[in-house]
């Protein structure tokens, strides 16, 4: 008899005793194995079988692996990934200026939200909690978006006399619910694989799991393997610096909820970026020296 389950967007289906993961299929895993084999990577689950609209997988009990371990262990794999699927293919400077041209936007819309978001909440007499904890906040928010300004004409000044670019495939969706530690460690989850900058994966891990890891580690843990470029490292910490618009819809607690998120990515974040601004500013005036 088949005994069906759901974890996640999964199904678990018991059938014979055995236990199998139904994941739906978006991209085409066949040519994606195929190229993770050919570069050498194995840290994934190879599928027991793939229909057009279904990937299924044997079962697999995990081990009680810490969130500090699991990261690590992430963060790890992603640079092996990236070392051993590194390409260099030509940059012209009308891909530049669209990463440029995006990066302004998102940062406009963001900061015209939050100028008028203010303006509306110093109207009230009364702030709920949800808006005076956004206002007590408000200017890391702006300050956030000035590192990342600079970052990103940093980013566009470095990049714009350059023809050559690094990219690597990505996995796309790294988290701390993305790796299976068994006797092996496996990256699962590939729907989202990309040709792409290797500085998404460690920017996607962030911004998924940012409230449970420890990103100053990480980061030099990754760059230790796999070093961005000057340009990678702009375009990097202007993205990571954009915080996400939080919607206020009325309901006391999900906003307060909503907005001490977004405080926490905040206080993260800044900290994160000046202590790297920090190490960056004291290489940079020992190599002046």
């Amino acid at each position: 008899m088949k005994q069906v389950k759901y974890l996640n967007k999964a199904k678990i289906i018991t059938k014979d005793n055995k236990k199998y993961i139904l994941k739906s299929r978006k991209i085409d895993l066949e040519n994606l194995y195929a190229n993770l084999l050919n570069r050498g990577f194995n840290n994934y689950l190879i599928p027991e079988r793939i229909t057009e609209s279904t990937e299924i997988y044997k079962y697999v009990d995990q081990l009680n692996i810490s969130n500090s371990k699991k990261s690590q262990d992430i963060v790890y794999l992603a640079s092996i990934l990236h070392n051993k699927t590194t390409e260099f293919t030509e940059l012209s400077l009308d891909e530049v200026k669209k990463i440029y041209e995006d990066t302004i936007t998102k940062l406009d819309d963001t900061y015209n939200y939050y100028i008028s978001l203010q303006d509306k909440i110093e109207e009230h007499i009364y702030m709920s909690p949800a808006e005076l904890l956004l206002m007590n906040n408000i200017s890391n928010i702006y300050l956030m978006l000035n590192f990342s300004r600079k970052n990103i004409e940093d980013y566009y000044k470095e990049s714009e006399n350059k023809n050559i670019q690094r990219k690597v495939l990505i996995h796309g969706n790294l988290s701390l619910d993305h790796i299976i530690e068994t006797d092996g460690r496996y990256l699962i989850s590939w729907n989202k694989a990309r040709i792409d900058s290797p500085i998404y994966d460690l920017l996607y891990f962030y911004q998924n799991d940012y409230d449970q890891i420890e990103i100053s580690s990480l980061y030099e843990t990754y760059q230790s393997k796999y070093q961005f470029t000057k340009e990678e490292k702009y375009l990097f910490f202007s993205l990571i610096n954009i915080p996400n618009i939080v919607k206020l819809n009325k309901n006391n607690l999900i906003d307060t909820i909503n907005i001490r998120k977004l405080v926490n990515y905040l206080d993260k974040t800044i900290k994160f970026t000046l202590k790297e601004n920090e190490k960056n500013q004291k290489t940079n005036n020992k190599e002046f020296k």
